[in-house]
């Protein structure tokens, strides 16, 4: 189970992205009741889908059409394994941009 924020960070949206999107119903925490001060939680399927709707969002459609997988002209929706590689990608492209502008510092 991981939280809201570590889930945003992960998907690469705003937290006020997200609580909208659990609002209109395209995604579902798997703990959390609503309401103000509500403290999400996400197991690995919840969050997959969460940025499942990101990464389409990303691809320029509208969130509802990202949230419904029924649609056989969306992509199809990717494994938690795929999902935890695309993470791991974009850690990796932030830890390879955090080491060049540490390179860069050093020799200026």
């Amino acid at each position: 189970m991981i939280g809201s924020k570590e889930l945003c960070d992960q998907a690469g949206i705003t937290h006020r992205q997200l609580l909208h999107w659990i609002e209109r119903g395209y995604v579902t925490p798997t703990r959390g009741h609503g309401g103000y001060g509500t403290r999400y939680e996400w197991d690995e399927f919840a969050a997959a889908r969460v940025i499942m709707v990101a990464r389409r969002v990303e691809w320029g459609m509208t969130p509802e059409a990202a949230a419904r997988t029924e649609d056989p002209k969306l992509p199809a929706a990717p494994s938690p394994v795929v999902v935890a590689a695309m993470v791991a990608g974009r850690r990796a492209v932030r830890e390879a941009l955090r080491d060049l502008q540490n390179v860069e510092i050093a020799m200026t």
